[in-house]
């Protein structure tokens, strides 16, 4: 369930953990950087709209919190804002959480998983310094390589050095020359890539977590972490190779005491769900800085006796050449956000609901 109201909430929070005898936990800290694919890999392994996904940088603000069960095993997905530097928050205003959330996530979690979008050259030829140090700071701790976006490289052989690349050369020559095997000059059937990857990684291709006694610190020319548990190849749009990771954080997780009730699937708030469900929708209809700009803030929020929810929400400018911006000629493209917000959260709460959107401006004018 996801709540629709504040009482409905501090209801959820106050639900007793119903767990089984033999409970297991897994608690899963997702780092990569901005439009790595983080928020749709979320959302998919949990099969809930918890997490806003955009095609533009920095959809996710802060840490978001989704949760699944299989069987006896509950695993907690932690969903980070995309590693950036000090020097980039300030130049984007970005919130303090994008410095410090990852870190923390993998802090508190039980295995981190690494993402890398392979369709950007910059991340498939070398893991970010802020990552390895992450890595290295939580040495201590599994951790899983997660190669997203498969589906956009045509050569599939060209996944090979990738994942030598990054893995610092740790997965072995059999397991390589196998995949070259596999995977012809001409492979452009990705669908099949899943599953041909998978059995190879099932024949020995896995690598085993190493526990050295020193590790040394990256340097500026380290390129890819060697202790990485497993590889996995996937499309988080497409949903192909999800089943297997899903399984796989299920099988490695422990014994353990579950966190939530079986009917949680995320600890967000109503209100802060809504709010970033609208600025993904935003982020998809505007162009340069104006959905970065614009403050959202629930002006209202109610449900009637049929289980409507009706929600106002103020949009707030900064200034005032905005507010036409923002409209567009007849109102079109606030229009176009509140209808594909409506749709989006209908669909994450389970019920009709009436958005209004009011676009105004919060200028501070000068006396």
């Amino acid at each position: 369930m996801v709540p629709k109201t504040r009482d409905e909430y501090q209801k959820m929070k106050q639900m007793p953990v119903n767990e089984p005898v033999n409970a297991m936990l897994n608690r899963v800290a997702i780092i990569g950087m901005p439009n790595a694919g983080k928020s749709t890999l979320t959302n998919q392994l949990i099969g809930w709209k918890v997490s806003p996904v955009s095609s533009k940088v920095h959809t996710t603000r802060q840490n978001v919190v989704g949760v699944f069960i299989e069987g006896s095993t509950q695993v907690e997905i932690l969903d980070t804002p995309g590693l950036v530097t000090p020097q980039h928050c300030v130049k984007f205003n970005l919130e303090p959480t994008f410095i410090g959330d990852s870190s923390k996530s993998a802090s508190t979690a039980d295995l981190i998983a690494v993402i890398c979008d392979v369709s950007n050259r910059r991340e498939r030829e070398k893991l970010n310094r802020g990552i390895l140090n992450l890595l290295y700071k939580h040495h201590d701790k599994p951790s899983i390589l997660i190669l997203n976006k498969v589906d956009l490289i045509v050569a599939k052989r060209k996944l090979v050095g990738v994942i030598d690349t990054l893995t610092d050369d740790n997965l072995g020559k059999d397991f390589k020359s196998s995949i070259k095997r596999q995977y012809p000059i001409d492979e452009r059937n990705y669908k099949s890539l899943f599953t041909k990857t998978e059995k190879l990684l099932k024949k020995g291709g896995e690598v085993e977590l190493k526990s050295p006694e020193k590790i040394e610190k990256p340097n500026e020319d380290k390129k890819g972490w060697p202790y990485f548990s497993k590889v996995f190849l996937i499309s988080a749009l497409e949903g192909d190779g999800i089943d297997e990771l899903r399984k796989y954080l299920v099988e490695t997780a422990k014994p353990n005491p579950w966190k939530y009730n079986e009917m949680v699937v995320t600890d967000q708030k109503p209100d802060k769900l809504a709010i970033g469900i609208i600025k993904e929708k935003f982020l998809d209809v505007y162009h340069d800085e104006i959905p970065y700009t614009v403050e959202l803030k629930i002006d209202n929020w109610d449900i009637d006796q049929m289980g409507t929810l009706w929600i106002v929400v103020n949009v707030n400018c900064p200034k005032e050449r905005y507010i036409k911006m923002v409209i567009g000629p007849e109102g079109k493209y606030i229009s176009k956000v509140a209808n594909l917000a409506r749709m989006e959260l209908s669909n994450t709460f389970h019920a009709d609901v009436s958005l209004k959107l009011i676009v105004r401006c919060i200028e501070k004018r000068k006396k």
